[in-house]
């Protein structure tokens, strides 16, 4: 039996935390690990990540060849109101989680340890779309600086990991507001109220499920090559703004839409680039396919994950 590599999956109960752990499960050929903390449960480790001695003593234990960062604060007005908390969270535990898988490879003459951390296309000031890997970020808001900081504490304390910068996700959330994307439909079924729907920031909503994929083909891509080392991108293609996409799940599920607004103008209070597209070419030039079976159809996944809300 082929030697089964280890996999441990931080913020394992979140919304792109459960899709790659579900991907990495398939097949039984990965000995995964998940850690959680507020919903930990089934086979997840529990974890307070920022309990920098802890999470350093479940690494050395595990000792993962891959290590996949899903876990962030990822919501931009409450990073804007308690920033140094998630400082830590975006910065402080990345910079802990980095430096422990180096130190797994002190002394080793082919480093065996590899740690994906996963980034946000809000690095980007959203002025000059697409953006390359390479291009300059310059993030607006707190968020985005701390995802940001993230990333150089990666190239510091692991300069042979892997960055992966994602746009706004959705998936099969356990409730409406775990997504950017899903909280739309609260509006949709609110009939009874006028809702204005920011038609201006244009986004590219891609699928946890499919994110989980790409994160599997750069982890199996770096144990057959130990140069596969950098900063990707990863996106779906297709332009929409939110009003263009509450306004495909009402046409989907046949449900008035009279009440929804579209509102062209800027969006007031936390800073929000305008268009981040992601250009995704150096992934597709290592996929057979270009990455086409990686990118699910926004109305096809969109369906999938609200069925259970109607």
């Amino acid at each position: 039996m082929a030697v089964r590599h280890r996999v441990l999956i931080t913020g394992a109960s979140g919304l792109l935390g459960r899709a790659i752990l579900k991907e990495f499960s398939k097949e039984n050929k990965w000995e995964v690990l998940g850690l959680a903390y507020s919903r930990s449960t089934g086979s997840l480790k529990k974890v307070n990540l920022l309990n920098f001695e802890e999470t350093k003593r479940v690494i050395r234990e595990f000792r993962p060849h891959i290590l996949i960062h899903s876990a962030a604060e990822r919501r931009p007005d409450v990073v804007e109101n308690d920033e140094d908390t998630c400082l830590k969270m975006n910065v402080g535990v990345t910079k802990t989680l980095a430096s422990t898988i180096n130190e797994l490879n002190t002394d080793l003459e082919v480093p065996e340890h590899f740690m994906l951390y996963i980034s946000t296309d809000y690095v980007f000031d959203g002025k000059s779309p697409p953006y390359q890997p390479s291009d300059e970020p310059n993030p607006l808001n707190k968020y985005g600086k701390s995802k940001l900081a993230g990333e150089k504490a990666m190239e510091i304390c692991h300069a042979n990991g892997g960055i992966l910068r994602v746009p706004v996700l959705y998936g099969s959330v356990e409730y409406l507001k775990e997504s950017a994307v899903t909280v739309l439909f609260e509006a949709l079924k609110q009939t009874d109220k006028p809702a204005k729907i920011d038609d201006y920031q244009i986004r590219y909503p891609t699928l946890v499920d499919d994110v989980g994929a790409v994160c599997r083909f750069i982890a199996e891509k770096r144990i057959a090559d130990k140069s596969m080392t950098g900063t990707w991108h990863w996106s779906g293609t297709e332009s929409m703004t939110k009003y263009s996409m509450v306004y495909q799940m009402a046409d989907m599920f046949d449900l008035p839409h009279g009440h929804l607004i579209s509102n062209p103008n800027p969006p007031t209070g936390t800073p929000r680039p305008h268009n981040t597209a992601l250009s995704c070419t150096e992934l597709e030039s290592l996929m057979k396919d270009g990455g086409a079976s990686m990118r699910t159809p926004f109305n096809q996944a969109i369906k999938q994950s609200l069925q259970s809300f109607i």
